[in-house]
């Protein structure tokens, strides 16, 4: 899966697959700025490298396998993924809230939950993994835009891991800076400060708003 590389894996990528190392700037263009769902959209791409790309990898695009939506307007998306410490399928759901002044989108980083909050439900089900940061970014790029959203609400820690992956937090922290700068809020739980990597998140939206 391709969604939630950075730069420097996409480079790295291109020239494993004997594609010119300017390759991984172009699928950075297309995977986080132009939110393709297929290689064929990649135009400024060869045939020949969208063959290659094809063949060894897929984008991470997934539409949700569910939508249910209330009377005043809230949309539920239920999303089909595959946790990072867990074989097993799991279901997780965004949230989409319009208000008078504001719409928000609320996205989850882990399939359950460990607290075991007894007003909560999805507390009462149990922790069943936390989502690859492919899993985080499709239901952001499948629904924010669409919808108009304001605000998007990234709900439970991306960072409830012992060992954190400094290029994903990298990569994750630069796609959601860019969503700051297309005046869609963010709130985010960060968690533990342990890394430089963690400190260092959210660094450019802080400087953006001053």
């Amino acid at each position: 899966t391709l969604l939630g590389k950075n730069l420097e894996e996409l480079q790295q990528i291109s020239l494993t697959l004997g594609l010119p190392k300017f390759t991984g700037k172009q699928l950075a263009e297309w995977l986080y700025v132009r939110r393709v769902t297929s290689f064929d959209e990649m135009t400024n791409i060869s045939q020949k490298g969208r063959d290659l790309l094809g063949a060894h990898y897929s984008i991470g695009r997934h539409k949700p396998v569910a939508e249910a939506r209330s009377k005043d307007g809230t949309k539920k998306y239920l999303f089909s993924i595959h946790p990072v410490s867990s074989s097993t399928p799991q279901y997780i759901e965004s949230v989409f809230i319009p208000e008078e002044d504001r719409a928000t989108l609320c996205v989850s980083t882990q399939a359950g939950c460990k607290m075991g909050c007894k007003f909560c439900m999805t507390g009462t089900l149990g922790f069943h993994g936390h989502l690859s940061t492919s899993d985080i970014l499709n239901q952001i790029l499948n629904i924010a835009i669409d919808e108009a959203v304001d605000v998007v609400v990234i709900a439970g820690d991306i960072y409830q891991n012992s060992v954190p992956q400094a290029e994903a937090n990298t990569m994750f922290d630069s796609f959601i800076t860019k969503l700051s700068k297309q005046d869609i809020k963010i709130i985010i739980a960060s968690g533990n400060h342990d890394s430089a990597e963690r400190l260092n998140y959210g660094r450019e939206i802080f400087e953006h708003y001053g």
